[in-house]
């Protein structure tokens, strides 16, 4: 059995022992199982355990972490602790006040403090004068959170390596973990419930979750001594020529530097000397003036370290007994340091809707999926806004083309007309609290700043369609196929015609294919031209274009069988008894034969392109009802689009059958694409990313009939905060793991 920290009182021997503790202590079973006392983790125990829940909290390594992530929480965190009774926990770790951020750009500075209303709509009127986050060591932060499990009642802490999850032979559901303490002794720990919060590099997600972490560059950080701020109490965001620089306070003596390198930098190639190079060369030169010395001294000590900046997804938990949570289930880029007040509101939600009053019986797997299926669309308030901020001003921060470049200057400028510029449209290092839904006719969202200063040079690019969607490879394919048969329709149409002008007659059977040309047409119209007009995406279903291929290819084959028919019951059977084939044709001349047999061989060409494209149609719908996605397009340049690129549909409904709450998502329409408006599906946190003036304003408050288009749908590194905080790349952890700490009771 492992050693258990959970210190018993002096009067502990004069009370009845807690059974509920005996049970947790002596046989490892409890409400709650939660992996991995990090930042949601331990709040998370606390959170549960306040509601009387009985919780069994395991965690590989408790001694203090040492990390380069997870210093900054936005004032929307600093909240989130208040509720969850946990706001103790900044207080005597040297937390330094945080009040916005100042964005250098090239040398030039702007402040950006937190608006008014950064602590969410729902905070206390007092609160949103002077909202504040606050900065720290991470590992003292950490340090709080887990003492504050370790004395709760209801909580036991075991300090253990969790290595597989134990499942129920005959339901397939989650009973528990089983864990390696001290290296060599397997332990078996059993609840209702499970939660998995073991961070960025979790080892059980790809048995649960849809999706894979995406990483294309890691912050490098530095510990900086009495580094002279331009701006105290901010933190820093400097743009120049390279990826952004991060710096902001985390001690009364203490700064972090964090450094954004793209994987793939030449700068920071091994052949040029490495990153210490890059960050020497290039760096170096663009930091302000003063805090340049603290730099170099930081970087000649050698305290380098690295964290990957991962992007992943948040899906639906659907397995029962089990929850994933925290880095887990979703990472963002962490330049706008929004992953710890993700993982504090989680919590909080979490908790209202896993309360007993809702689910009184966590055992009860159906209702604690239903509440989970709430969970995952309710946190989207907040979520979605972090995670598009997230992704797209990374994109926008770490541009690499020019035309990124015009943005991220129109950006800055845009940024020093001060005022609603910076309070009003959410800037990109807003404390993110409980943001009301933005308005579709929001002016931050479609007009230039008042004088258009910044923003002349965000230019279309020189020979850019303005007026046509992009789509993705398939559906280019697609609409090539279907220009093809337009022409071949329209020699058709005309051999036809000529047929009707020969000699002989004709009956329903060339009639009938003459018709067809002319229904190809509305139906060719359809096909091509509703995927790629912004105008015409109102009308675009993905069923919609399935159903008109595979149509068209059984038209078709009907339509050349019926000409074959026609020339094979006049070929040969004239009057001409000495002549043979189409010199003998029943039904008029020659040449009308011949013609007609021309027509059957277009008829055919037509039908096997039809195969094609139904074939293409009928993959995007299977893709579709698989995963609730829909094909991207390649929107921008390459790296643009694999930065912004989402697992999510956009599917405006909420197709759970067990709840009924979330109207008010359907009057959210989301995500465009080349197809016209997709499906939400569970998944889309990116859709704001993707919709333009037209698209906003068209959005209608009810529900389309049916899944929508598809085609364009947006949406490391560094996870987003890792919730195991027991480790991380480039961090030194004794051989021990999670065991070398000594048990104490």
């Amino acid at each position: 059995m492992p050693l258990i920290l959970d210190s018993p009182s002096e009067s502990s021997f004069e009370t009845p022992p807690d059974p509920l503790e005996e049970r947790r202590r002596l046989h490892h079973d409890a409400d709650v199982v939660i992996v991995g006392a990090g930042i949601l983790g331990s709040a998370l125990a606390v959170a549960l355990a306040d509601q009387g829940r009985s919780v069994i909290l395991l965690e590989r390594s408790l001694k203090q972490p040492d990390r380069i992530v997870g210093e900054l929480l936005q004032p929307g965190g600093v909240e989130a602790l208040e509720k969850l009774g946990l706001r103790h926990c900044l207080e005597e770790i040297d937390a330094i006040p945080v009040k916005g951020y100042e964005v250098i750009y090239y040398g030039e500075e702007v402040a950006i403090p937190y608006p008014g209303n950064a602590y969410g709509s729902i905070a206390s009127p007092e609160k949103t004068s002077n909202p504040e986050g606050r900065s720290f060591h991470h590992g003292r932060f950490v340090s709080r959170l887990r003492s504050a499990a370790l004395i709760h009642p209801n909580i036991t802490t075991f300090e253990t390596e969790v290595t597989s999850i134990i499942k129920s032979t005959s339901t397939s559901g989650v009973l528990g973990v089983e864990s390696l303490t001290n290296k060599t002794k397997p332990d078996f720990f059993f609840g209702s419930l499970t939660v998995i919060a073991d961070g960025y590099a979790s080892k059980f997600r790809k048995s649960y979750l849809p999706h894979t972490p995406k990483t294309r560059s890691k912050f490098w950080g530095l510990e900086l001594v009495d580094a002279d701020l331009p701006l105290p109490e901010h933190g820093h965001v400097i743009l120049g020529d390279g990826a952004p620089v991060l710096l902001y306070q985390i001690g009364t003596h203490e700064t972090r530097a964090l450094v954004d390198i793209p994987d793939n930098t030449p700068t920071a190639s091994v052949k040029v000397g490495g990153v210490k190079a890059h960050l020497r060369n290039v760096v170096l030169p663009s930091l302000p003036q003063q805090v340049q010395p603290s730099f170099a001294a930081a970087l000649d000590k050698g305290a380098l370290r690295s964290m990957p900046n991962s992007y992943l997804p948040s899906a639906t938990n659907k397995t029962p007994g089990l929850i994933l949570l925290g880095d887990a289930m979703n990472m963002r880029h962490p330049l706008t340091g929004g992953g710890m007040t993700v993982a504090l509101n989680d919590v909080v939600l979490l908790r209202s809707l896993l309360s007993p009053h809702h689910v009184p019986d966590l055992a009860d797997s159906n209702a604690v999926l239903h509440q989970m299926r709430s969970f995952h669309w309710q946190r989207k308030n907040l979520t979605a806004v972090i995670n598009i901020l997230a992704q797209a001003l990374y994109s926008l921060f770490a541009a690499n083309d020019p035309y990124l470049k015009y943005l991220q200057m129109g950006c800055f400028r845009y940024f020093q007309l001060g005022g609603q510029c910076i309070d009003g449209p959410c800037p990109p290092e807003e404390a993110y609290g409980s943001p009301p839904p933005i308005p579709a006719n929001d002016k931050h969202i479609h007009q230039s700043p008042p004088d258009g200063r910044g923003l002349e040079v965000a230019q279309a690019a020189p020979g850019s369609p303005k007026m046509r969607l992009p789509q993705d490879k398939f559906a280019v394919i697609k609409k090539y196929i279907h220009a093809a048969q337009g022409a071949i329709v329209a020699i058709a149409w005309l051999l036809c015609i000529i047929i009707f002008t020969r000699q002989g007659h004709s009956d329903g059977r060339v009639g009938w294919y003459f018709g067809l040309c002319w229904l190809s047409i509305p139906i060719l119209v359809y096909l091509v031209m509703v995927p790629m007009w912004p105008r015409a995406r109102r009308f675009s279903n993905v069923y919609a274009f399935a159903t008109l291929d595979t149509l068209s290819v059984v038209f078709w084959l009907s339509a050349w069988a019926a000409m074959a028919s026609y020339v094979s019951q006049g070929k040969g059977k004239g009057d001409n008894e000495k002549a043979s084939g189409c010199d003998n044709f029943k039904f008029g001349s020659p040449g009308r034969c011949k013609i007609s047999e021309g027509v059957i061989v277009l008829g055919v060409i037509l039908m096997l392109c039809f195969v094609a494209t139904a074939f293409i149609s009928f993959k995007a719908v299977m893709h579709y009802k698989r995963t609730g996605e829909m094909p991207n397009p390649t929107m921008g340049n390459e790296n643009f689009a694999k930065q912004t690129q989402d697992a999510f549909s956009s599917n405006i409904r909420n197709d759970d059958p067990f709840d009924d709450n979330h109207a008010d998502l359907d009057a959210r329409q989301g995500g465009t694409s080349g197809y016209g408006p997709a499906r939400r599906s569970e998944d889309d946190e990116y859709t704001l990313l993707q919709n333009d003036h037209d698209e906003i304003n068209q959005a209608q408050p009810t529900q389309p009939a049916g899944p929508l288009g598809y085609g364009p749908n947006s949406g490391g590194v560094m996870h987003d905060y890792d919730t195991s905080y027991a480790g991380s790349y480039g961090q030194h952890i004794p051989d021990g793991g999670y065991g070398n700490a000594p048990y104490g009771r």
